[in-house]
C-alpha cells in the first residue's frame, strides 16, 4: 500500500447537490479524481481511506468502487486491494459520449412526465448547475 500515501489528504471535495446519493456522490467524486489523475494509474486505494478523505462511509465508497469496477476505471484484486486503472483516453472519451447521451435521452423522456411542480425543480436544479 505505499503508493496510497500519495493521494491522501491531496483530494479535493465538492459538495454540490443536496439530492445526490451518497453512492452517488461518492463515485462521481471517484471517477473525477480517476480521469483527471489525481488517483494515479496503478494507485493502491484504501476503503477506510477515501472513506475519510471524502467525509463518506464506507458502504457508498465500496458501491462506487464496485461500479467503478465494472466501468474499469479500478481493479479489485481479492486479498491484495483496490487498484486505479491505466486510462485510455479514446475508450474514456467514446464512454463519456455515450454515457451523455444516455442521460440526455433520460432527462428528455423523464420532463414529459413530470408535473407542473417537479418541472419546477427541475428548472431550479438546472439553475444550479
Amino acid at each position: 500500500m505505499a503508493r496510497e500515501a500519495l493521494y491522501r489528504g491531496s483530494l479535493k471535495v465538492k459538495h454540490n447537490s443536496k439530492t445526490e446519493s451518497l453512492t452517488d456522490r461518492a463515485y462521481r467524486e471517484l471517477e473525477e479524481m480517476i480521469v483527471t489523475l489525481q488517483l494515479e494509474p496503478n494507485a493502491v486505494l484504501s476503503e477506510t481511506a477515501l472513506s475519510q478523505d471524502l467525509g463518506i462511509g464506507r458502504t457508498p465508497i465500496r458501491e462506487a468502487l464496485q461500479r467503478l469496477a465494472r466501468e474499469g476505471l479500478v481493479m479489485i484484486l481479492p486479498r491484495k486491494g483496490i487498484l486505479v486503472s491505466e486510462i485510455n483516453p479514446r475508450k474514456q472519451l467514446l464512454l463519456l459520449a455515450v454515457r451523455r447521451e444516455i442521460e440526455r435521452l433520460l432527462a428528455r423522456a423523464s420532463a414529459t412526465r413530470l408535473t407542473e411542480k417537479e418541472r419546477q425543480q427541475f428548472i431550479e436544479i438546472a439553475d444550479g448547475m
